[in-house]
């Protein structure tokens, strides 16, 4: 064969070779995390006899993959990070539905009872007004239970959705173990892993998706995958096992651990879907509830002190119109204890007569002592000594032993307000036993301690308390912060979750114009790499042409 034909044939296998590759790109211009190749054409060279360098034709050396590390790791943090947002307005979005819509909200409730209570004041012996007091203090209160059952659905929703992301992690990070055991193997066997690559690739996206995951190159173009915190989830052909528990802590605090369970995850630290769903229980959810929890034990502990402080309409001291803030039903509920070697038991009132020192937060409290403790506010990680041989108080909060002994290092977490809205039902039935009359102070006798059925002096006290007038606190105040409150995070989750998309489909357009298939430019290439191979077919003609030529002349 001549020098001729020799080159040609090298231009035709290069020229099918590109050909072939510019159809792989183009059937694959719609398969995600495809990355387009590209054939990497150099002459090839050829000693002679006399060592003089000649060019014989065209080799392929490479089919080169084009990628960019630092591109698609900025696609799976963005990815991570808008997952995450997304998560998060969505669960804010249906609580700022719940606590600030007419219906299902506690302000209209609220306002009702207040409303009854302000007609009661223009006929406070009307049994028809008592009873309409009774009956919109029913109401308020189930709306309360109401409101605290849907932010309870909540925590039953995300540990569903937070077990099926657990589960999914686990298979992708089985199988991107997998995938690196196959790549190194090809890899080390000199053969094309293109195809396994960019599947790896799609496998971590949705990781990132989920979890926020991060990846460090290795040897062979294997990788390793680490979560947030450092831990590995991936480590070449090995991965590890993600497990969901109940909190050890906190039961409405649930914990990821690693390894069968001896790494405990910080959940502070994840992005992506689960990531999304940490931030929206530990920096709203849970401190919503606790607020909604304090607004319940102002109306049921206002109103109950003040009512029992004035007289019915027999004459007799009014009794609670509330379940009592402090009923020992609701007590268990309040203390949360740790793994202790001590024996104590702690118990925590609510002062119903210092409401304006209420704050809505967890608390931490942790014994140095049989009796001495510091006590931290979790909200803002203020901390107080406090000597519990007696009562101690911090907050409008009562706190003491009330049976066993404390040991130093035991730890209790205190949640005062979590549970009160779920508890607040009214159960006065008889609306002559409201106590607004106020006191007769020019009274000589029990029967005429009460100023008479038609007087309203100790209502409008508690008008003035629902009000907050002459105070520096407020009921009404407080509920209208929260729904507030609820409605500035949604919208700037909204914001923040606009802004992620847009970053997240700049690094998608960045990796998809660097890797992604160019239709029109593979159009072009079809027809190039066409025209190239019918050149090269041209040139084994004329080669073919001068061999003939050749053997004419011999014969």
């Amino acid at each position: 064969m001549s020098t001729l034909q020799n080159i040609g044939l090298s231009g035709l296998v290069a020229g099918r070779s590109s050909l072939d590759n510019t159809a792989q790109n183009v059937s694959n211009a719609l398969t995600e995390w495809y990355s387009r190749r590209e054939n990497i054409l150099v002459p090839r060279q050829t000693h002679g006899s006399t060592e003089r360098l000649m060019v014989a034709g065209v080799e392929i050396p490479e089919v080169r993959r084009v990628t960019d590390d630092f591109v698609t790791t900025r696609v799976w943090y963005t990815s991570g990070k808008y997952q995450q947002a997304q998560v998060l307005n969505s669960y804010l979005n249906q609580l700022d539905a719940i606590l600030g819509g007419d219906h299902t909200g506690y302000s209209e409730p609220l306002d009702r009872f207040n409303r009854s209570l302000q007609r009661a004041a223009v006929n406070p012996e009307d049994l028809a007004v008592r009873q309409q007091v009774l009956g919109d203090a029913r109401l308020a209160g189930l709306q309360l239970q109401t409101i605290q059952e849907r932010l309870m659905a909540f925590h039953e929703q995300m540990d569903v959705q937070l077990n099926g992301l657990v589960t999914e992690v686990n298979q992708l990070a089985e199988f991107t173990a997998e995938l690196n055991e196959r790549i190194r193997t090809v890899t080390v066997a000199g053969s094309d892993a293109s195809d396994l690559l960019d599947n790896r690739n799609r496998v971590i996206d949705r990781l990132a998706e989920l979890a926020g995951v991060k990846v460090r190159q290795q040897d062979f173009q294997v990788v390793d995958v680490v979560l947030a915190g450092g831990e590995a989830l991936v480590s070449g052909n090995e991965h590890a096992k993600l497990a969901l528990s109940k909190g050890s802590g906190d039961p409405l605090k649930p914990e990821i651990r690693i390894n069968n369970g001896q790494i405990l995850l910080s959940m502070d630290r994840w992005s992506g879907m689960i990531g999304g769903i940490a931030e929206f229980r530990d920096s709203v959810l849970l401190h919503e509830q606790n607020s909604l929890g304090l607004q319940a034990a102002m109306l049921s502990g206002g109103c109950n002190r003040i009512l029992t402080a004035g007289y019915g309409l027999d004459g007799n001291p009014g009794q609670g119109l509330f379940l009592a803030t402090n009923d020992s039903s609701l007590l268990g509920q309040r203390v949360l204890p740790g793994s202790n070697t001590g024996s104590a038991q702690l118990t925590v009132t609510i002062d119903e007569n210092t409401p304006e020192n209420y704050v809505a937060s967890d608390y931490l409290v942790k014994f140095t002592s049989a009796t001495q403790c510091s006590v931290t506010r979790l909200k803002d990680k203020h901390t107080q000594v406090l000597n519990l041989s007696g009562t101690a108080s911090i907050d409008g909060l009562n706190l003491n032993i009330t049976s066993g002994t404390a040991a130093a290092g035991d730890t209790y977490r205190l949640v005062p307000w979590r549970y009160q809205a779920g508890d607040t039902k009214s159960i006065l039935e008889d609306p002559r036993k409201l106590g607004f009359a106020g006191l007769n102070p020019s009274a000589t006798t029990p029967a005429d301690r009460s100023n008479g059925p038609g007087d309203n002096s100790n209502l409008q006290t508690l008008l003035n308390y629902m009000g907050g007038k002459g105070l520096n606190y407020s009921l009404a105040v407080e509920v209208d912060r929260q729904v507030s409150r609820v409605a500035t995070d949604a919208s700037e989750a909204a914001s923040r979750e606009k802004a992620e998309k847009t970053l997240r489909t700049s690094a998608r357009a960045e990796r998809d114009n660097l890797s992604g298939v160019n239709l029109d430019e593979e159009g072009a290439n079809l027809i190039r790499f066409q025209q190239y191979y019918q050149a090269n077919v041209r040139v084994m003609a004329a080669g073919t042409m001068m061999v003939d030529e050749l053997l004419n002349l011999l014969t």
